[in-house]
């Protein structure tokens, strides 16, 4: 008899195992939210300048390779970049870099019209722009938001290469975090667009100049 209630009982703990361990594996899968951020640009002080009646054309940025994503980038060791895995960008940089430029250019009201690649306008110029690297350098305590852009402007009439330049910014960051290193993104911006729209008035006003 106690044989029997034994190996009844041992029958009851293994289906009591199979059950629970069943449960288990239906259990929801455990999720992790991700934190995703914009790359915009903070309010820029007018400049003044006088108005034109060219129309410029804003064609999309471009990214090179290793930057054409939404992940946020870091980096811990040289030339090894990594991504963190709850933090993105909504889009990729590249993407949100275009209609921050626009933006800006409209505001200033330097130019008569400004387009993109859909618009059935003439352009008098074409400015070009390529992302070379964003992404927030641990090497160095604190952390530094390394943001590098290179853009040309073009004259369409003649499609020749008025000007080309680099430019690159060291945002040191206020956190070794992931935010840290997003708020510094959007700083970096903010000083880009900024030197952009002077560094463009200044290049077609240097070709009208050197044009007569």
């Amino acid at each position: 008899m106690n044989i029997v209630y034994q190996r009844l009982l041992a029958l009851i703990v293994a289906l009591m195992t199979l059950v629970l361990s069943g449960c288990a594996s239906l259990s929801p899968a455990k999720t992790y939210s991700m934190h995703t951020y914009l790359l915009t640009a903070n309010p820029i002080p007018s400049q003044t300048v006088s108005s034109s009646k060219a129309v410029l054309l804003v064609t999309p940025t471009f990214a090179s390779a290793g930057f054409d994503t939404n992940a946020l980038l870091y980096q811990k060791e040289a030339y090894q970049l990594e991504s963190f895995s709850k933090n993105a960008w909504v889009s990729p940089p590249a993407d949100m870099i275009t209609p921050a430029i626009s933006a800006n250019l409209v505001r200033l009201g330097y130019f008569k019209a400004i387009i993109n690649s859909n618009s059935s306008f003439k352009a008098d110029y074409i400015l070009n722009t390529r992302l070379l690297s964003l992404y927030q350098d641990f090497t160095t305590t604190p952390s530094l938001l390394l943001f590098s852009i290179n853009v040309n402007l073009i004259a369409s009439q003649t499609n020749t290469v008025l000007a080309s330049h680099t430019f690159s910014y060291s945002i040191k960051t206020t956190a070794d975090t992931p935010y840290g290193g997003v708020l510094a993104a959007n700083k970096a911006l903010s000083e880009f667009l900024q030197d952009l729209a002077t560094w463009i008035f200044s290049q077609i006003q240097l070709n009208a100049m050197n044009s007569q």
